[in-house]
């Protein structure tokens, strides 16, 4: 399954506050295997309730699933946002009152509680000045989402990617993992070994890999000399320091413009060996800068 993992803006806005509800213009073709997650926090994505895959079922919160769930994996298809098939993204009852649960319920075409429009960072609901919120701006798993009036608020601000977050693994140990040990800026960037823990699943957005829902990889202080060690940082929309690619004909995480590339420090599997930046292809023993991520390609200047 390909993880081409984006940030998707689906009508270039760029203006926050009350968008004037609008019907969406038909789309071409769907967008599938998109996983919604609030901009805040990479870790949480946006799923149909374990509880029922039925009508009513409640639209909530929850950690992202580490290689994808089908609850969690949605598809635009013109104006519905579509999960578990033929379900789709509802407002329950039709109910204009903030604070109206979401759920899901079969697809109806022509059916405006399930019709919204994407822009931006905002998922409204077209019939209103309504926008898809975290209910309380709680980002606890199994919370409830609901409709509130949009604002632009944190509360309001989603990022769809094409994969969930993913562990990245040496090619030499599938049971070792790339690590941030703390989500203190200035933390390390080690290996250690697997365990499933959100200090191992990564996401690849905008060119930036991201864990622990809002920080970076990172180069300190954009340091180009060999051996240089890796670190977690606040992601920066543009910070050049945080801009990686993975081409997947080389399994390589690439330094965006510097041709220099995440090593294996010593070759060493040892926990906590920090991982460091050396030119790519340069080290003697070239599976130090292989790796498996769940994703095929990143990269596309």
């Amino acid at each position: 399954m390909s993880m081409y993992l984006v940030s998707v803006l689906l009508i270039a806005s760029g203006v926050w506050g009350n968008p004037t509800p609008q019907h969406p213009a038909t789309r071409q073709a769907p967008l599938t295997n998109q996983y919604i997650h609030i901009t805040d926090n990479f870790e949480m994505c946006l799923a149909a309730a374990p509880s029922s895959d039925g009508n009513g079922a409640a639209v909530v919160i929850e950690y992202c699933a580490t290689g994808g769930n089908a609850r969690q994996n949605w598809t635009i298809s013109g104006s519905t946002l579509q999960v578990l098939g033929n379900m789709c993204l509802d407002v329950t009852d039709g109910a204009f009152a903030n604070g109206t649960p979401l759920q899901i319920w079969e697809c109806t075409p022509g059916d405006v509680n399930q019709e919204w429009v994407v822009s931006g960072s905002s998922i409204q609901w077209s019939q209103e000045d309504s926008c898809l919120d975290l209910t309380n701006g709680n980002a606890t798993n199994g919370n409830v989402m609901q409709i509130w009036a949009c604002t632009g608020g944190p509360n309001q601000q989603w990022t769809l990617t094409t994969g969930p977050s993913e562990p990245i693994t040496p090619i030499v140990s599938s049971t070792t993992c790339l690590t941030a040990p703390t989500n203190a800026n200035g933390g390390k960037v080690v290996v250690d070994a697997c365990d499933g823990s959100t200090s191992q699943l990564w996401t690849a957005i905008d060119s930036t890999f991201v864990v622990h829902g809002d920080k970076c990889l990172d180069v300190p202080n954009g340091n180009t000399a060999n051996g240089t060690k890796l670190q977690i940082w606040d992601c920066t929309p543009g910070d050049a320091n945080q801009q990686f690619f993975f081409l997947s004909s080389d399994q390589n995480i690439q330094w965006l413009n510097h041709h220099m590339c995440v090593d294996l420090t010593d070759g060493s599997l040892a926990n906590g060996n920090q991982v460091q930046m050396i030119p790519c292809y340069q080290d003697p023993d070239a599976n130090n800068q292989i790796w498996n991520f769940g994703i095929e390609y990143i990269y596309s200047g």
